[in-house]
């Protein structure tokens, strides 16, 4: 613990923590940490962190970093990060990595600022929350520019939020993500300062709010988004494009056609005791 190494240009591949978490790395408590340039293939965590685990406290930096077919039994597929540190990854690829909870990124509760940018999340598939991305209670978040392909979850196929997150999604392509229950492209529960902002929502489903969906955050925003060609399928389905329960207050500017549903609200569907200010066009 507290030691700030750097990795660079390394490939650690077919790694296996048997008895606990870190597949590939494991980095304990209090660390500043740097990886660039680095491949995460095929390992293995008993526990968290199939490629990697960043316990409490670590300020983490990811550059040009890939993580590929990494599997945990609990959370965090390619990465697992701890609470009470910042991180920052930057084109960073994930793909084919397994988890209960966050295949691609878990991040914990507390962790702080949390940066995102041109990253992409292919393929990843979680067992139950977050395919590709799982934010914890109470982050700040930024993504930009990143693309969520074909990720599969029961809720937040793309991108997972619990409650008290904050941040904003903007320039991303969530396309092709796949839901049980909640969310094809994005889940958002109980977050009342999350604006989604310029994404391309499109080809995605769940049961409830094939595109995006948005549950106790009144305070969220959608904002000059494409959503398009969702589904909200099988069976009592709603919000082919948003199924919203008190909230959104502001969708604005969007372009929301083309969406199905089996039952009701084939673009959106509005339930909940706050009805959002809903000035679709432009």
């Amino acid at each position: 613990d507290g030691s700030n190494p750097t990795f660079k240009i390394c490939v650690i591949t077919d790694c296996t923590a048997s008895g606990g978490d870190g597949g590939g790395v494991y980095c304990g408590a209090g660390n500043a940490v740097e990886f660039a340039d680095c491949t995460f293939n095929n390992n293995t965590a008993t526990y968290d962190g199939g490629g990697i685990y960043c316990g409490v406290g670590n300020s983490a930096e990811f550059t040009d970093c890939e993580l590929r077919n990494n599997t945990a039994t609990f959370d965090g597929g390619g990465l697992y990060y701890g609470s009470e540190g910042n991180s920052i990854l930057t084109r960073c690829a994930f793909s084919g990595n397994r988890a209960e909870y966050g295949a691609g990124i878990f991040y914990n509760v507390n962790c702080g600022l949390s940066k995102l940018t041109e990253c992409s999340f292919i393929d990843n598939d979680a067992n139950e929350d977050g395919g590709g991305v799982l934010f914890g209670v109470n982050n700040l978040i930024m993504v930009s520019d990143c693309n969520f392909t074909n990720n599969l979850a029961q809720k937040g196929a793309g991108l997972y939020f619990d409650p008290n997150c904050g941040g904003e999604i903007k320039l991303s392509e969530l396309v092709g993500n796949d839901a049980n229950e909640d969310g094809g492209a994005i889940y958002i529960g109980d977050c009342n300062d999350i604006e989604v902002n310029d994404c391309d929502i499109s080809y995605n489903t769940a049961h409830h709010g094939g595109g995006l969906f948005c549950l106790w955050s009144p305070g969220s925003r959608i904002i000059a988004c494409t959503i398009k060609y969702n589904d909200a399928a099988p069976g009592l389905a709603q919000g082919g494009g948003i199924y919203s329960f008190a909230g959104p207050k502001l969708i604005k500017d969007c372009d929301i056609s083309y969406n199905t549903s089996r039952t009701s609200g084939g673009g959106v569907y509005l339930i909940g005791d706050d009805d959002p200010a809903f000035p679709l066009g432009p």
